[in-house]
């Protein structure tokens, strides 16, 4: 029990301020001790003031904001103009759906939504169409509250902005009573957009920095420094999360700043220390703040929308995996490392114009393209954007016939060498340059002399040489990208063109991507690329040059296959000679082996001369001498080039060379020529479906997601798979040659292995992405994803916006003539305008005589006249100068952050030329009424608009065809 003193403290109220009696004591008795009580709340005996400045104007001001902007705010009770897509994005919020808006940072629509949840919205409306009524349990009022509150609260801001930059109570009321009479303003605060929000902050920002820098001629480092240096931090991080443009008041405020500490630093009278610590307090406040503040905001975003939406196909798989349902549902229990053997679906991180995936059907490219080219008539394989049976492939292991993962399974690793067998037609991943048989002659058919090299050769051959041969070359292009190479999956036409199905996994990491990683412009040299197939007296021929691996212009890749027919006449007619020839010039030397061979006579073509070549030949055919010294230096330098394949990831875990479902992103580099599997994007014609173009790249150079893919689904095959339809004619060399397909399926196999496919083996694998890592990725897709840039029927030009040549019907009634219409005070904006003009020409002025040692105005006027002008006109400029060089459709209400600092500027200006230019009271008197009648001409424009601000009383169409001032302003007449 705690007892009270005799005496007891006695506290009243004096004059507003709270006080105690200074002989009062109090003593408490009980459990605590009472000296130790006594002291804790010591505080208390010394008098508690409250003292309180109530600025009566600023009172009035925010009195009339809130009436002009909350007036009927519910009215009316349709959707409004942009309110069809913010309203989609609230009921995205109430339902957690995950969605992505280019257009701006998620606060601004947080905003929204949280007046949404304030009024109770379950997020259940279509948002459909413009101009549809909102359902009972839509709260509209409370949707558009925050909007209106921050269009209210603008008022009283740009009152005390003008006030700080020190100018007369007149000039701040005059500033504050522009934005509270704008049409403009009033109708974009009454709805559910963020304009209104975006210029709030922008004041919030701009009027926080000039009440810490006031405060810091007073008392720096005191509570109030602290708060309002803070707060101007937040403001800007704010404003930058609502919209990307208020990055533009941002770096204003940063540019302000960064000049007063310019001066602080030359102030003689701080210490260094001093000094420093101003510099570290604006740097915590301005730059860390405002980038803490924009993380959170997305860390809220993310958090609350955490089930798979509409947008999840424009995300990566992994993004989509840390979503609820969805693409989570369908990955749940997939196998993490991907092994030979597997079946997995391969997704195109690039992703545009849209999401798709690696795909193949049973038809086969034209023969004749309609540009008269030719294609090798092999089965098509594009990237689908939907989810199909088609999309699956199996990673098979080339040295196996087998299409099953081992027990246990063995992974896939970065540098690994694998083919891709298309799930449903068996057929294998292929692209190849060269290779395509010509009718004799041909227009591709080229001279080349044996020159010099020709008893060289045929010292090696044991046989003479004759001095040139026919060469026939063909590279076989994409049908819409012909500077690159056709995808096609391997069907053997019987004709004399070789599988070239081997691709070399290359591992993307973060660290690759921000390094640039590029394709390899020296691609390793494998014994691979010298098989030869033809006649067995020629064997296998390799030519190359020492040292000399650079690519060749203009085929970009540095094996050229060459081929041609033998004559009938010859022994095995119907074979085909063909020579891979290192560098992009076509040797001679070679040429003329296979002429002397063949007995062809020589055409009349171009003579093409050539280097010294290395020429190896092995008698026996098909493989290359393991005796040969040269051989053994191929070799060698074939496992240290691959060693450099190691070296490709930056900062390569032990763990992250494994292919890994979702996680990894690869790329498949061909063996063969090194082209590089891409999606190109091209749709292609009724041919080929309209599904989008897949190449192999040849001069692929840097990081691009076209050539990046992953694996979005996953499972491992069980099943003794294919072992009926494959038996023991399918062989498979360590190398690729042999068969290049796989037989057909019979149609009841067929049918099992589409039911295979569908039905996912299920294996527990943890994929939970970083905050980092989905920030990282959302962002890069909100400042990449593709917007509609198509002309918009109220679309106008930056140019269109000072002079008011534009405006914008917001809404009709649907009975009657009562409409909102985006319209500005013509008065008003061309006031401002022309003050801006005005300020231009005085600073100028101003400056060039300053420059003379002139000086019109006190040091501490110019000082308050250039920071007016750097905060005001600069706002205006900041706000409007950027706009000339966006590449998306524009509207009015973009210019309205900047018309806000343009109409703070106009009172500075006419205060300044009426006490500075005005030289005599009379003149100051004539200026005077004329500010008067401006003014009062304002707000009967101001009021002669209002049914088109509000909306609530319908025109006749002769009262309609009065408004409309400007043949382009597009006011709504309804034909009765």
């Amino acid at each position: 029990m705690v007892k009270a003193g005799s005496r007891h403290s006695l506290f009243r109220a004096v004059g507003g301020h709270l006080c105690s009696d200074d002989n009062s004591s109090l003593r408490f008795q009980g459990i605590l001790p009472g000296p130790l009580f006594y002291k804790m709340l010591g505080f208390l005996q010394r008098p508690v003031v409250v003292t309180a400045d109530i600025n009566l104007n600023v009172v009035a001001l925010t009195a009339v904001g809130l009436l002009s902007r909350l007036w009927q705010l519910s009215y009316p009770r349709a959707v409004v103009f942009d309110e069809v897509y913010y309203g989609q994005y609230i009921s995205f919020y109430m339902k957690r759906i995950f969605f992505l808006d280019g257009s701006g940072p998620p606060f601004g629509h947080m905003l929204l939504a949280l007046g949404g949840y304030l009024g109770g919205f379950d997020g259940n409306f279509l948002w459909n169409r413009i101009g549809a009524e909102y359902s009972t349990n839509v709260p509209v009022w409370s949707l558009r509250l925050l909007p209106a509150l921050a269009g209210a609260l603008s008022v009283p801001m740009a009152y005390q902005i003008v006030w700080e930059l020190g100018f007369s109570h007149c000039a701040a009321v005059g500033a504050a009573l522009l934005i509270l009479i704008e049409n403009s303003l009033i109708t974009q605060s009454r709805l559910m957009l963020l304009e209104s929000v975006l210029i709030f902050f922008n004041l919030l920002a701009v009027l926080s920095y000039l009440k810490f820098s006031n405060s810091q001629k007073h008392r720096p480092f005191s509570p109030s420094w602290w708060f309002w240096l803070m707060l101007t931090g937040v403001a800007c991080s704010c404003a930058v999360s609502t919209k990307y443009v208020g990055v533009f008041t941002y770096l204003l405020v940063l540019g302000v700043a960064a000049a007063h500490a310019w001066h602080l630093i030359g102030d003689q009278t701080l210490s260094n220390v001093h000094v420093l610590c101003h510099l570290l307090a604006r740097a915590v406040a301005l730059l860390v703040v405002p980038v803490l503040g924009y993380l959170l905001f997305f860390y809220v975003h993310l958090l609350l929308l955490c089930r798979s939406g509409p947008h999840d196909q424009i995300m990566s798989s992994a993004f989509q995996a840390s979503l609820e349902g969805g693409l989570a549902r369908i990955t749940q229990g997939q196998p993490l490392e991907v092994a030979y053997g597997s079946q997995v679906t391969l997704k195109n991180v690039f992703g545009q114009p849209v999401p798709c995936w690696l795909h193949s059907h049973q038809s086969t490219y034209p023969m004749i393209y309609e540009n008269g080219r030719g294609s090798s008539h092999q089965q098509q394989v594009t990237c689908y954007p939907f989810k199909d049976v088609n999309n699956w492939w199996i990673v098979k292991d080339p040295g196996r016939h087998q299409l099953v993962v081992n027990n246990p399974p063995r992974p896939v690793r970065h540098g690994d060498i694998v083919q891709l067998v298309h799930g449903m037609t068996t057929r294998l991943l292929n692209t190849s340059r060269g290779a395509i048989s010509q009718p004799f002659p041909s227009p591709d058919l080229r001279l080349l002399p044996a020159g010099r090299h020709s008893e060289r050769l045929s010292e090696e051959l044991g046989k003479p040489l004759g001095s040139a041969v026919w060469f026939s070359r063909h590279d076989v292009a994409a049908p819409l990208s012909p500077h690159s190479q056709e995808v096609s999956c391997y069907i053997d036409h019987n004709v004399s063109m070789p599988a070239q199905n081997l691709w070399r996994l290359v591992s993307v990491t973060p660290a690759t991507m921000r390094a640039g990683s590029t394709a390899r412009s020296k691609p390793p040299l494998r014994t691979s690329d010298c098989l030869f197939y033809g006649k067995g007296d020629l064997g296998s021929v390799l030519l190359s040059e020492e040292g000399a691996y650079a690519p060749a212009p203009p085929l970009g890749s540095r094996w050229c296959e060459a081929r041609r027919c033998w004559p009938s006449a010859k022994p095995g007619a119907g074979e085909a000679a063909s020579v891979f020839v290192h560098g992009g010039a076509w040797r001679s030397a070679l040429h003329a082996a296979v002429c002397a061979a063949a007995s062809v006579p020589s055409p009349s073509a171009p003579l093409t001369p050539i280097a010294d070549p290395f020429l190896l030949l092995s008698p026996s055919g098909g493989t290359l001498s393991p005796t040969r010294p040269r051989f053994q230096e191929l070799k060698l330098q074939e496992q240290a080039e691959r060693a450099a394949d190691r070296r490709d990831i930056v900062n390569r875990e032990s763990d992250t060379d494994v292919w890994k479902t979702i996680l990894s992103e690869v790329r498949f580099v061909h063996v063969n020529t090194s082209a590089i599997l891409k999606l190109s994007g091209a749709p292609l014609p009724d041919w080929g479906f309209r599904q989008l173009e897949v190449v192999g790249e040849k001069l692929s150079r840097g990081y691009h997601g076209s050539t990046v893919w992953n694996v979005e689904e996953h499972r491992y095959g069980r099943k003794k798979q294919l072992a009926a339809a494959t038996g023991s004619s399918l062989t498979w060399c360590l190398l690729g040659s042999g068969p290049a397909t796989l037989p057909r399926l019979p149609g009841q196999e067929q049918k099992e292995r589409e039911l295979e496919l569908r039905s996912p083996a299920q294996m527990d694998a943890s994929r939970n992405l970083s905050f980092m890592a989905r920030f990282s990725e959302l962002q890069w897709r909100m400042l990449t994803v593709r917007s509609d840039d198509s002309e918009h029927k109220y679309s106008s030009t930056p140019l269109d916006w000072v002079t008011l040549d534009t405006s914008i019907a917001y809404w009709l009634h649907p009975r009657t003539s009562a409409q909102i219409h985006l319209l500005g005070n013509i008065v008003i904006w061309a006031s401002a305008s022309l003050a801006t003009l005005v300020y231009a020409l005085l600073f100028v002025w101003y400056l060039l005589r300053r420059r003379r040692r002139v000086c019109d105005l006190p040091e501490d006027c110019w000082l308050r006249w250039a920071l007016a002008g750097a905060l005001c006109a600069g706002g205006w400029a900041v706000n409007y100068v950027p706009f000339f060089l966006m590449e998306k459709t524009l509207f009015l209400y973009h210019y309205l952050p900047a018309l806000a600092f343009q109409i703070l500027l106009l009172p500075v200006v006419l205060e300044h030329v009426s006490g500075r230019l005005c030289r005599s009271q009379l003149q100051r008197s004539c200026f005077g009424a004329l500010v008067v009648a401006w003014f009062a001409s304002a707000c009967h424009v101001s009021n002669t608009l209002r049914p088109l601000t509000y909306g609530d009383r319908s025109l006749s169409p002769s009262e309609l065809k009065a408004l409309r001032w400007k043949d382009s302003w597009d006011i709504l007449i309804r034909k009765y």
